[in-house]
């Protein structure tokens, strides 16, 4: 089944121009409920790719990363998750860790959780020894090339740089109304959570760890039992935008910087964990 059949089959929506509203009475008895199933055999895999040490020219080393590393391990544990982590992977070794995670049998986990912590731009992200696109990570995890994943929630965390540029914040003074839109990939129950909004730098404290990684895994821990999860990561938008402010007095020109995260999403039901034992 084609990922935008599909998608027209999860959402029920009208094929041409001339269908009218349908009847309440649901077509697939079960499968448009208002959350997605967290009450299968496994939650799921959680895999971990971690990259501190790089051997590209003018790769800095990651320090603090393996703080994001550790701290991810633990809440997804906690929330029954099969956590697998991997460091530093070359660009070949990672993309067949990678398909060897789609190809699993996914058919009794509840869903699926990538973090990737690396460098990266817009675009792509990078291994130990080249750049990876993303589309080639997320394309791995469609319908058509997953199927035991059909209709199950993909996470995907991405702390990783989108850019070179730096946000200097405004002050608010008054409320603004914003009338935009943003692309969305055209996958069914995909969620993308980047560090940084496309173009743009993102923060990484050394002795800390990330400010997107310290404050998702902060608000999972305090939240996930409770709200679901596209709550929780405004909360963590908030905590990121409002709490952390970069701090490089040595280096005017990136003192005082402000980052926000970047989510897009084509999840069709509201995720909410439940607790469940780890693997």
């Amino acid at each position: 089944m084609s990922t935008h059949n599909f998608i027209l089959r999860i959402l029920g929506g009208f094929r041409d121009g001339t269908s009218g509203p349908k009847s309440k009475t649901r077509s697939f008895p079960g499968e448009l409920a208002e959350y997605y199933p967290m009450d299968n055999g496994q939650r799921g895999v959680c895999l971990i790719l971690n990259y501190e040490n790089f051997k590209m020219p003018n790769y800095d080393r990651r320090t603090g990363t393996n703080i994001d590393r550790d701290n991810l391990c633990r809440v997804f544990k906690w929330l029954g998750f099969q956590v697998i982590t991997r460091d530093n992977l070359h660009a070949d070794a990672t993309l067949k860790t990678l398909k060897e995670g789609a190809k699993r049998d996914h058919s009794y986990s509840d869903c699926f959780v990538l973090c990737y912590l690396s460098h990266g731009g817009l675009g792509y992200v990078s291994a130990a020894d080249d750049n990876i696109p993303t589309e080639k990570i997320f394309d791995l995890f469609t319908a058509d090339n997953c199927p035991s994943l059909i209709g199950k929630p993909k996470l995907f965390f991405i702390q990783a740089c989108q850019g070179k540029l730096l946000d200097d914040g405004v002050t608010l003074i008054h409320k603004e109304h914003f009338s935009g839109s943003y692309r969305i990939p055209v996958r069914a129950d995909f969620l993308i959570a980047y560090s940084a909004v496309p173009g743009y730098l993102s923060w990484r404290s050394k002795s800390s760890g990330s400010w997107f990684i310290q404050e998702l895994v902060e608000e999972l821990e305090y939240r996930a039992l409770t709200q679901d999860l596209l709550t929780i990561l405004t909360f963590v938008n908030q905590r990121v935008a409002i709490d952390h402010e970069s701090f490089t007095p040595n280096d005017p020109f990136s003192n005082n910087k402000k980052i926000v995260p970047y989510i897009t999403y084509t999840l069709t039901r509201l995720l909410k964990f439940t607790l469940k034992n780890s693997v």
